[in-house]
C-alpha cells in the first residue's frame, strides 16, 4: 500500500483542524468587535450641541473594570464646547444611547472635564484611554462624553477574561 495518499491526507486534516480551531478562538473577537463599532457609531455620529466640536474619539472593548469573566464596551469623545458640564449633561442625556448588544438596554452615559491626556473614569478599571490630542486647558474647556454599557458573555474573546 502507498503511503504517500495516506501522509497528504493526515497533513489536510491537520491544517483544516488548526485553521478550524483558530476561526473558533478569533470569531469572538470579530463579532465584539463588530459590537463595538456599531455601539460607538451612535455616539460618535450624533448631533453636537452648538459651539461643540469633536477633538478625537475612542473606543475599546474587553473586561474594562469590575471581577470576573465578561465584555463591557466604551466609545468616547474627546470635545471642546462652551457649553458647561451641566448643559452637555443635560443634552447627551436626552439622546438614550442603546445598549451595545441589547437595543432595549440603555447605555450609560457620563460627561467628565478632562484636564490632561489620560481618561479617568470608573469604566476602566483594568484598561485605560489616553488621547493623542495634546491637552491645552488654558486654551480650551476640555470634555469626555462616554457611554458605558457591559456584562455581557465574551463570546470566546479573551479580552473579555
Amino acid at each position: 500500500m502507498n503511503k504517500k495518499p495516506i501522509k497528504f491526507i493526515l497533513f489536510i486534516s491537520v491544517i483544516v483542524f488548526a485553521i478550524l480551531i483558530m476561526i473558533t478562538f478569533n470569531i469572538g473577537t470579530f463579532y465584539n468587535d463588530s459590537v463595538l463599532n456599531s455601539f460607538s457609531k451612535q455616539l460618535y455620529y450624533c448631533k453636537l450641541p452648538e459651539g461643540t466640536v469633536i477633538i478625537e474619539k475612542q473606543n475599546i472593548c474587553g473586561k474594562l473594570n469590575g471581577n470576573g469573566d465578561g465584555m463591557d464596551f466604551l466609545a468616547c469623545i474627546l470635545i471642546t464646547s462652551d457649553k458647561t458640564i451641566d448643559d452637555l449633561e443635560k443634552y447627551f442625556d436626552s439622546i438614550n444611547f442603546k445598549g451595545a448588544k441589547s437595543s432595549s438596554k440603555t447605555a450609560k452615559l457620563q460627561v467628565i472635564t478632562i484636564t490632561n491626556n489620560n481618561l479617568h473614569t470608573e469604566y476602566l478599571e483594568h484598561r485605560e484611554i489616553i488621547f493623542n490630542e495634546p491637552i491645552r486647558i488654558n486654551d480650551f474647556k476640555y470634555y469626555a462624553v462616554i457611554i458605558y454599557d457591559g456584562g455581557y458573555w465574551n463570546f470566546l474573546d479573551f479580552r473579555g477574561a
